[in-house]
């Protein structure tokens, strides 16, 4: 039997790839829709966007814009803008999304951390955990600390439609991550999928793991695979990434890793489909300044 090998020419290239491009967008615009007119959050939905005076349209520019090609926009300042926020508010109720798998194991780890606070550092928006830990079950207090003032806003808007009382288990505390600022000591620290976006994660962690308690607990999010345009560090293996965090003063108590699901995280095609957040509930070593 013999082989056939079919050559494209450049424009049957170009072609094949505005196709693709087009059963892409089609893709994300439905999973937003999927989302946004789901009868459990569709009231939710029309709410934020009425109380953030966006559009429905608006928001699935947005969504597209930030999922279509990773590739396009650099650093962080997509993120400032309320239409973001709403998007990575779509990304936590995506059913079959590996957001939907990360908050499932953030809640579980802060479970068996069992704080009595916690500060969530470069938040995004208000997930899972926040909703049924803090305000449903008063688990402990919480602070939401972030850059940007969209997250505030959005996150005002949805803690009061989840809870009119939330300002009483939850404070805010903005924070610029790249000039190294220690937001207080607290019980836990999380950060899940923010400690790539600072300029200097290494001198930044560093700072909280001797500023910290002792007893103090570190959840963090990693990415494992190739760095991406909105990162500014990447871990190639979980192996590397365990010694990265050795090197800080951290050891492992916990671990996770969840997979993207490529016929739903549509932007893992770009990037490589084994991509994945390594999840690790870590403590303080006794005694950091003796690791070499």
């Amino acid at each position: 039997m013999t082989i056939q090998h079919y050559n494209y020419t450049s424009q049957q290239w170009i072609d094949r790839d505005l196709i693709n491009k087009k059963q892409k967008k089609e893709k994300l615009i439905a999973f937003a829709n999927s989302v946004m007119d789901n009868p459990h959050y569709s009231v939710e939905f029309n709410s934020l966007l009425a109380e953030l005076n966006l559009t429905k349209k608006e928001i699935i520019q947005g969504f597209l814009e930030y999922n279509l090609d990773i590739f396009s926009t650099k650093g962080n300042l997509v993120y400032d803008s309320p239409e973001n926020r709403v998007v990575l508010h779509i990304h936590n109720l995506l059913k079959g999304s590996w957001h939907i798998t990360r908050q499932k194991t953030i809640l579980e780890f802060i479970k068996q951390a069992n704080p009595t606070n916690a500060a969530d550092i470069g938040f995004g928006v208000p997930s899972k955990y926040v909703k049924e830990l803090v305000l449903n079950e008063n688990q402990f207090h919480l602070a939401l600390c972030d850059l940007y003032e969209s997250a505030f806003s959005f996150a005002r808007v949805l803690l009061g439609l989840w809870d009119k009382s939330w300002n009483k288990k939850i404070d805010f505390i903005k924070t610029d991550m790249d000039k190294n600022e220690f937001v207080g000591d607290f019980d836990l620290y999380i950060f899940q999928d923010s400690i790539e976006h600072t300029y200097q994660p290494e001198e930044y962690l560093d700072t909280y793991v001797q500023l910290s308690y002792p007893s103090a607990k570190f959840l963090i999010s990693l990415p494992i695979g190739p760095i991406i345009p909105r990162h500014f560090i990447a871990w190639e293996t979980k192996e590397i990434a365990l010694n990265w965090l050795k090197q800080r003063g951290l050891k492992v108590e916990a671990s996770k890793s969840i997979f993207v699901n490529p016929s739903v995280d549509l932007f893992a095609e770009e990037i490589d489909e084994n991509y994945c957040d390594f999840v690790v509930l870590c403590s303080k070593i006794k005694t950091p300044s003796l690791i070499q």
